[in-house]
């Protein structure tokens, strides 16, 4: 309450640096008679907006106006003049030095040293004080009203609707004073009258070229879906003669130049761009509507003739002649490669196009055996094979036949280092293929993605303009192979803070064969709550989670590579872009309760689907394979025995998962072309899990627990199914106001040789900083579990269904942004748990949803952005009924604890408290 009062009693000064007679720009008004319009389009080309506020309050202009002028001045100064002693000390001292230097090589007769340089602080553009960058840096000037401005602002305000159709619109304006004083503030209020406006309701294609006529006419109207809509109009139109009307808009139409330019390149028109179309648009006053000529132009290209002529040529469809690789490096050449060069081609060593020459030279195709016919009437199986001719073209000597889309030249010096096989699977211009735009970018991406060079620089050459023919060029200049990192890292886990660092070597190239290899030691510090809230003694553990108490230490060994492993890439398509990632690791974790070791191993394969989607799924019978292995303390497996809860002893004891099958699904549209709009980003990730069912098969030859589980190497295995869900969206209503949505949604099926509920690793948690704010990490939930009233509760709760929801507005920009935001959801077990009556899910599910309503703050440092969120429950689904709500009477609460000791009641957090949340990044 004090930091509010004060922010009001600042805010009220906002005009302290206004000088007199001037007046600050509090806002920018529209008024908008006629049709509707884009306010926030037509405010953003306003030539002056006002200062940015987070929540109305102008926090940037308050940081600007605490700190006064002359006082940042004078602490630049003092720093200034500090930095210039310095380095005249600096200078003495590095004198003194080559003084020495000199004196004792003259002594030794010598005449050269080695003189010492010591560097010197930067006096140019010095280290901003901390008053600075408060008042320059954060802080922003106040926003001073201009005349000159103001009427600029009118004038865009005219173009912007003539733009948009609107060519007999009026637009006027005043300016209103705010408040009274000396010092006043100023509304900018523009009044727009749009007037009718403008629509097109035919069109002509114009060109003297059938080829591009047709490709636009009859394949890029009829095939593509813009995200503009105006194909499905044109098109039927022009072969149906349907009569249209789509409202002008100069944007939308340059927009839609870029499209069919695009969608022409893409069409093998090699050197087609936007330049070479051109509208024309004739207007009918008495019906507001225009004809719309869409101008085909030839290219202009210098003449191969004469050096400083220009000459038009017709667009034609351009095929790939040849396909080279430039391997520009010498890591593997034996020897002096200079003297080398130089000795061969009795020349200097230069570079070309800024490259290093290349001296070898290997032919590569994709080879394949056609099918053969038998006496017998079976057929022999066809199947793929490379081969690699050096310094010779033409077929290899054997019954092989020649793939001619798969064939690449290759130059390089002393031995390729990657598998050429590997580079040409990621080239989708291939030989003899009509020429593609995207195929240029998606080629450029995928050795990108490969991660094997630092350097790579796609060329396409055409010799004679307008052959009809083009060559590809790809420079490459190879990474560093090998490399070491240390990382050291604050983690939080859904408000859990610790503190970790990882050591790393990774090999990009391992086997030639662009296999990442990843080889890490991490370990750390974090704090996790006790399992139980009290020790057996029935005393409360003091600052659970908060210090840290939890140590973890482990090594991965990772490898990411192209292709599905064992099948060889060049068998694959080249657009699926499939990896396989085979990874195993080790991770030793302490506890104050129990020690635990887990040993997994992975085997997925990864499938990329356009540029949306994400398919990965894990190798059948051998997904994953996870050990985990608990040791627990004395006193914690003897508060378990006593419990006797079968559920808290599956959670807790040696695990042996096996997953037979796992499958996951990613979409994200950032990347998507078509039908994109830049102020809508989705994103959705499914996961189904399927374990056990394997080694199920064989528990007729298998031994059982002493709980009747069968185990498979001396471990009770986990048998279960699970579906989990997660879906975001966010929405951008402007720069500084964006709506963000996620919901989430799970279950995990236990049976067979787990009766109880999902193995710890699989389980579903509520409540926290990435969750739901309103409730203590992991607290919320199973159901309408009343954890006050179980003294022998524990301080995790897990479950094995999650339904979730969170709606966030966020706010501002720059460095400090603020959100409002509302979570929902819980969590609930699958079978019914007697030691948590009204945990196991129900038809009333509905009634037991725990929602808090917050506000938060997020500071953004540019490499990370620390978030500080207040979440108050506004329903909690562990008090009875009729209780539930935080305007409803707390009396059935009340009569449940009445029933507790007064030490028990004492342990009992408020049901309807404030919860604080420190979080790293935003909670999703």
């Amino acid at each position: 309450m004090l930091l509010i009062v004060a922010l009001l009693l600042v805010q009220c000064k906002v005009t302290k640096y206004v000088p007199e007679g001037k007046y600050l720009l509090k806002d920018n008004k529209l008024k908008v008679s006629g049709d509707k319009i884009d306010e926030e389009a037509a405010k953003e080309i306003l030539r002056q907006q006002p200062n940015i506020s987070t929540a109305s309050i102008k926090f940037r202009l308050i940081a600007y106006n605490m700190i006064r002028p002359e006082k940042a001045e004078k602490a630049r100064l003092r720093r200034l003049k500090n930095i210039h002693e310095k380095n005249a000390k600096r200078k003495a001292k590095e004198t003194r030095i080559n003084t020495r230097k000199i004196a004792r090589a003259t002594a030794k007769g010598d005449s050269t040293y080695y003189k010492r340089t010591i560097q010197l602080k930067d006096t140019v553009t010095p280290r901003l004080t901390i008053r600075e960058r408060i008042k320059y840096k954060f802080g922003e000037a106040p926003v001073i009203v201009d005349s000159f401005l103001f009427g600029k602002s009118q004038e865009q305000l005219n173009i912007y609707l003539n733009k948009k159709g609107y060519f007999y619109d009026t637009v006027t304006a005043v300016l209103d004073t705010v408040g009274s004083g000396k010092k006043q503030k100023i509304n900018a209020r523009y009044f727009i009258t749009t007037g009718e406006r403008y629509f097109i309701d035919s069109l002509v294609v114009v060109s003297d070229n059938s080829l591009v006529k047709t490709s636009y006419s009859k394949r890029f109207l009829r095939k593509t879906n813009d995200k503009l809509g105006f194909n499905d109009h044109f098109y039927d139109f022009l072969e149906k003669g349907k009569p249209f009307r789509i409202p002008f808009d100069e944007d939308q139409l340059d927009a839609y130049r870029n499209i069919v330019a695009k969608a022409m390149k893409d069409d093998a028109f090699y050197g087609f761009s936007a330049q070479h179309i051109r509208y024309r648009a004739d207007t009918t006053r008495a019906t507001m509507s225009i004809t719309l000529k869409i101008i085909f132009t030839d290219r202009t290209v210098k003449s191969p003739f004469y050096k400083d002529s220009l000459i038009q040529v017709k667009h034609k469809s351009t095929v790939v002649s040849n396909v080279f690789f430039h391997i520009c490096d010498t890591t593997l050449f034996d020897g002096n490669f200079k003297a080398f060069y130089e000795n061969k081609f009795g020349e200097v060593l230069d570079t070309k196009n800024g490259f290093l020459p290349t001296v070898d030279t290997l032919h590569y195709a994709v080879l394949y055996r056609a099918v053969e016919n038998h006496d017998d009437g079976n057929k022999e199986a066809t199947f793929y094979k490379s081969a690699v001719e050096k310094n010779l073209f033409g077929k290899p000597k054997d019954s092989l036949e020649l793939n001619p889309l798969r064939m690449a030249t290759f130059h390089y010096n002393g031995e390729l280092f990657v598998k050429p096989g590997l580079l040409e699977a990621q080239n989708y211009l291939e030989y003899t293929n009509p020429y593609k735009d995207y195929y240029f970018d998606r080629t450029y991406n995928r050795l990108l993605q490969l991660g094997l060079f630092s350097v790579i620089k796609p060329e396409i050459i055409e010799e004679v303009p307008g052959s009809g023919e083009i060559e590809v060029h790809y420079y490459l200049v190879p990474a560093k192979k090998q490399s070491y990192s240390f990382q050291p890292r604050a983690t939080n886990s859904n408000g859990f803070l610790g503190v970790s660092a990882e050591v790393n070597y990774t090999n990009k190239n391992l086997f030639r064969a662009g296999w990442l290899t990843t080889v890490s030691l991490s370990g750390g510090f974090e704090s996790q709550p006790p399992v139980f809230d009290e020790t057996i003694d029935g005393q409360k553990v003091e600052k659970s989670g908060r210090s840290f108490n939890t140590f973890e230490i482990g090594p991965t060994l990772k490898f990411d590579l192209p292709g599905f492993f064992p099948i060889n890439i060049t068998k694959l398509p080249k657009r699926a872009r499939p990896r396989t990632v085979l990874s195993t690791a080790y991770n030793y974790q302490r506890r104050p309760d129990f020690t635990r070791g887990v040993f997994q191993m992975n085997f997925l394969w990864k499938l990329y689907v356009g540029k949306t989607q994400i398919i990965s799924a894990g190798v059948p019978l051998v997904s994953v394979i996870k050990f985990v292995g608990l040791t627990k303390t004395a006193a914690f497996e003897d508060r378990i025995n006593k419990l006797n809860d079968l559920f808290l002893r599956n959670a807790y004891s040696d695990q042996l998962i096996w997953e037979d099958f796992k499958l996951v699904y990613d979409y994200d549209n950032r990347d998507k072309d078509e039908k994109r709009t830049d102020k809508l980003r989705l994103t959705f990730n499914a996961t189904f899990n399927a374990a056990g069912n394997t080694l199920a098969l064989g528990k007729s030859k298998q031994q059982t627990d002493t709980t009747g589980r069968h185990m498979a190497f001396g471990v009770a295995y986990s048998q279960f199914v699970m579906f989990d869900t997660k879906f975001i969206a966010y929405y951008n209503f402007s720069r500084q106001r964006i709506l963000a949505l996620r919901t989430m949604a799970g279950i995990g099926v236990p049976y067979g040789n787990t009766p109880t509920s999902l193995p710890y690793d699989y389980s579903f948690f509520a409540g926290g900083a990435n969750d739901n704010r309103g409730f203590v990490a992991r607290t919320l939930g199973p159901g309408s579990y009343q954890y006050y009233m179980d003294t022998n509760r524990t301080a995790t709760q897990i479950g094995d269904i999650r339904l979730g929801a969170s709606l966030e507005l966020r706010l501002g920009s720059g460095f400090l942004k603020s959100a409002l935001f509302m979570d929902v959801g819980n969590i609930w077990t699958y079978n019914e748990d007697v030691n948590r009556p009204g945990s196991k899910f129900s038809s009333s599910w509905y009634k037991e949803l725990g929602m808090a309503l917050g506000y938060g703050l997020r500071f953004d440092f540019e490499f990370f952005i620390l978030r500080c969120d207040i979440g108050v429950p506004f329903t909690n689904p562990a008090l009875p009924e009729g209780a539930r709500w935080i305007f409803q009477s707390r009396q059935p609460y009340y009569d449940g604890i009445n029933t507790l000791t007064d030490e028990q009641r004492k342990k009992i957090s408020a049901p309807f408290g404030p919860r604080f949340n420190i979080g790293i990044g935003f909670p999703f």
